[in-house]
């Protein structure tokens, strides 16, 4: 299905005067008018997403094994995920002139993956503010923790500079951790 509003996941049901509901799609932003009275949803903020991945034969070495490297891929794939489930995927920020550049990127082997297993991504926001972004994430299979990590990533704009979150994005994110931090 394209991009439209029922792909979107539903945060808030808002009651209008003739007592009709309109459903709603993520927004940072509150929706405020005098006729409306606004009804969040229990799961109004996604908090983590998961990806799940079966390895590839071109991500193993030659004993079988997923190749250190890739890890920093999978996290890649989870931390976009992530961003469309919380209602904003990354290239719609990139086309608002907003850019993610990685400053940091941390990764603790625990296990192996092998070839042809399916492993998932576990990915959340740790940390959230006008300039910089730190997500976290945990690979797993089955249960069993393969590898934790975590990227730090400063705001730019277009030409590579320095700039802070719009106030949307910002809103987004914060409300993200905020999700998160009440939730352990």
């Amino acid at each position: 299905m394209g991009k439209g509003h029922l792909d979107w996941p539903i945060i808030a049901e808002i009651k209008t005067q003739n007592s009709n509901y309109l459903r709603l799609p993520p927004s940072p932003l509150p929706v405020r008018h005098k006729w409306f009275t606004i009804k969040l949803l229990d799961d109004a903020m996604t908090t983590s997403s998961t990806t799940s991945i079966r390895v590839r034969y071109a991500e193993t070495d030659a004993m079988g094994i997923v190749h250190h490297a890739v890890y920093p891929v999978w996290m890649e794939l989870g931390r976009s995920d992530l961003l469309r489930a919380m209602g904003q995927g990354y290239s719609e920020w990139e086309a608002q002139g907003v850019f993610m550049a990685v400053g940091e990127l941390r990764v603790k082997y625990r296990a192996p993956a092998h070839y042809d297993e399916l492993v998932t991504i576990r990915t959340w926001v740790k940390e959230a503010g006008r300039r910089k972004v730190v997500f976290g994430y945990e690979v797993a299979r089955d249960g069993v923790r393969l590898a934790e990590g975590e990227t730090l990533h400063l705001v730019v704009g277009p030409d590579g500079r320095n700039r802070t979150l719009p106030e949307p994005m910002l809103a987004l994110v914060k409300g993200a951790l905020e999700s998160t931090t009440a939730a352990v």
